[in-house]
């Protein structure tokens, strides 16, 4: 028994290259076609999304009203005398050093 060799031929290579070349060229073509369909769909969905938002918004907002506010509250805090303070803790004196450099 023996071998049988079959030789490739060149241009029959180079024609089924072309081909598949095609080939996937068309699935490309297809597939940014689909994709470019699919997000114009989603800039109309967006966009129809933000004119309800805006309608709901300003059919929700009251009527423009002078609102005067209050005047703001100072209030100071009172020390709890049992409470230590860093004034009286030997610790006051190593953050003093620390403060000059």
């Amino acid at each position: 028994m023996g071998w049988v060799v079959k030789t490739w031929r060149v241009e029959d290579a180079l024609r089924a290259a072309e081909r598949e070349t095609r080939r996937l060229g068309r699935i490309a073509a297809r597939e940014t076609a689909d994709a470019a369909a699919h997000l114009d769909a989603l800039e109309q969905v967006g966009e129809e999304t933000l004119r309800m938002v805006r309608a709901r918004r300003a059919g929700a907002r009251p009527e423009a009203r002078l609102v005067v506010a209050p005047e703001p509250l100072t209030v100071r805090a009172r020390r709890n005398p049992r409470r230590a303070s860093l004034r009286e803790s030997p610790l006051n004196d190593l953050l003093k050093a620390t403060a000059d450099r």
